[in-house]
């Protein structure tokens, strides 16, 4: 996409911070304050860590992965769904996610009405990863104001950058 005077600027932020182990409900409490924080600074799409919403602790995933589990749904959620509607920003946040398969790694992304719009679940597992959770199997790209983005989990990018398939111009 080349950049001209008709052309929308997209505000993307990180956001970064201590996770509480294994407590979805404190995550998603933190998640929203800084979806706040980032909404009143002009940030249109907010991403947060792999695991962000249950932290990412091997000592529960050892134990008790099934407290990684996020329901989409649920309202352990409403912190910060409320907080994308209120802001109109687009997050994208970490848990865990049932499928047929298992427990995936999982990407989910709130939109700009408090919904979980779209998921996805990391493709390519790293060291320990692999006996917590089962690879993804397809890819996933979320448009937010014409900008088209693609989703991907930590080792996924080092996975497709060793094999020299991402291509820069």
């Amino acid at each position: 996409m080349a950049l001209n005077d008709e052309t929308k600027i997209l505000r993307v932020g990180a956001a970064q911070f201590d996770a509480v182990a294994g407590s979805i409900a404190a995550n998603a409490t933190i998640h929203e304050r800084l979806i706040d924080e980032a909404g009143g600074l002009g940030v249109e799409v907010l991403v947060f860590p792999e695991l962000s919403l249950p932290g990412y602790a091997s000592s529960v995933l050892d134990e008790a992965p099934e407290r990684c589990v996020v329901d989409p749904d649920g309202p352990e959620l409403m912190p910060l769904r409320e907080a994308c509607r209120r802001n109109r920003v687009v997050a994208v946040v970490g848990g865990a996610l049932r499928n047929p398969r298992g427990l995936g790694l999982s990407a989910l992304v709130v939109d700009r009405q408090g919904q979980v719009c779209a998921t996805y679940d990391k493709q390519h597992l790293d060291g320990r990863e692999r006996g917590w959770f089962v690879p993804g199997t397809s890819g996933c790209m979320i448009e937010v104001d014409g900008w088209r983005l693609a989703l991907g989990i930590c080792y996924d990018y080092s996975y497709l950058q060793a094999r020299s398939w991402c291509k820069s111009s």
